[in-house]
């Protein structure tokens, strides 16, 4: 995976009014930052996250390179 990469979410997301919004937010990888010794990928989303912010932290596992 490298920066400008699009990607997917793998991560089902719950939502305020109880809702699930199934995996397949896409996004741009804009790359890994590592705090406290725990490596993590750094997402800017095409939708708004759940925190509402458009670029987030998620675990590496949790995407996937579109292709």
């Amino acid at each position: 995976m490298k920066p400008g990469d699009l990607v997917k979410s793998l991560k089902m997301q719950y939502l305020p009014d109880g809702n699930k919004k199934p995996p397949g937010e896409l996004g741009t990888f804009v790359g890994f930052a590592t705090s406290s010794g725990y490596e993590y990928a750094e997402v800017i989303w095409f939708t708004r996250a759940c925190n509402g912010s458009k670029i987030s932290s998620i675990q590496k596992n949790l995407i996937e390179v579109v292709k």
